[in-house]
């Protein structure tokens, strides 16, 4: 689940270079966007940090209790 300027996505395998690179084009530089995904899901993982680095976007991800993994993204400066 993602949510944009209030607009929420599910973000799956199939739409997630499509997410990230509008991601990209409507992030201003003080804003961030969170991503949320199963903590099992570590394919996942990989395939948006990998698509963020080359959208230049800084990611910091963490672990929650509630087996999940929240990404916050932002623009690099």
């Amino acid at each position: 689940m993602i949510k944009i300027h209030q607009e929420e996505y599910e973000i799956n395998r199939n739409n997630y270079r499509e997410i990230i690179k509008r991601i990209s084009s409507q992030l201003r530089p003080e804003e961030r966007a969170v991503i949320k995904i199963d903590i099992k899901d570590h394919v996942m993982l990989n395939m948006l940090l990998k698509t963020c680095r080359e959208n230049d976007l800084s990611v910091i991800y963490g672990y929650n209790d509630d087996k999940t993994i929240n990404l916050i993204i932002t623009k690099r400066r």
